[in-house]
């Protein structure tokens, strides 16, 4: 009896620590560019324009072309998460000459061309995303609804250009927040569609004066799963005073 008791409380244990990890926040994409191509870092050259596009060079994710080059870039796969995602990058615009630079989450179906870029360009998309340079709309925190931008935050100031930054960008189906060099958050409110998938973006005007060092993506877990493994934690709980 006291064998079986044992059984089921190493399996119930094991039930819950499987949830603890599963409630942590899932990291759908990572990447520091150690590889030596693009498809080596699960990323994809989107359309360009004036000889621009982009290149893995085991430490980072690296513009290519000078004068007037442009492109996009964007991961291969792309990812659905009914409470948002946070994106974090480390980023580098030279000051020289640089006119434009985004990066941004945005819907799984927009392939832009290199035209122009995501934010507040012809090439619009559904998401949400940090403009550090020449935005048609303005520096800071954006949002495309697919036919218009809006800039939703400044309040983080400008970046530093010829320096590596780090940026923090948290979305979900009411709230955004972002975090320019480990700054306290900007946040607000609006409504956000968190029932499409999305994948990560980014477009460069000049693209030579323009790199990324480290990008994550990470989804938010439902608020169900803390749900059960408050529940799964209570079981385990009371199988130990059982077994006591």
């Amino acid at each position: 009896n006291n064998k079986k008791h044992m059984i089921k409380l190493h399996y119930f244990i094991g039930i819950a620590a499987f949830m603890a990890v599963a409630a942590q926040a899932a990291v759908v994409y990572q990447s520091d560019f150690t590889g030596s191509t693009l498809a080596s870092a699960g990323m994809v050259q989107g359309g360009s324009s004036s000889g621009g596009s982009w290149a893995v060079d085991g430490t980072k994710l690296q513009g290519v072309g000078g004068g007037n080059a442009r492109s996009h870039v964007f991961t291969s796969g792309a990812w659905q998460s009914t409470d948002g995602f946070t994106l974090d990058v480390t980023f580098f615009v030279s000051s020289a000459n640089n006119t434009r630079h985004e990066f941004a989450i945005v819907e799984s179906t927009v392939n832009p061309s290199g035209a122009s870029g995501f934010l507040g360009g012809q090439q619009a998309g559904y998401g949400l995303g940090f403009a550090s340079a020449g935005s048609a709309v303005g520096n800071g925190l954006q949002f495309n609804t697919g036919s218009s931008t809006t800039l939703l935050s400044s309040d983080q100031g400008n970046t530093t250009h010829a320096a590596s930054e780090t940026m923090s960008i948290t979305v979900t189906g009411s709230t955004w927040s972002y975090s320019l060099n480990d700054a306290a958050a900007t946040t607000g409110l609006f409504t956000f569609d968190t029932s499409k998938s999305y994948k990560f973006i980014a477009y460069a005007h000049r693209n030579g004066n323009s790199n990324f060092q480290n990008i994550t993506l990470t989804a938010i877990p439902e608020p169900g799963t803390y749900a059960l493994l408050a529940g799964l934690t209570g079981l385990v709980y009371v199988m130990l005073r059982r077994r006591r």
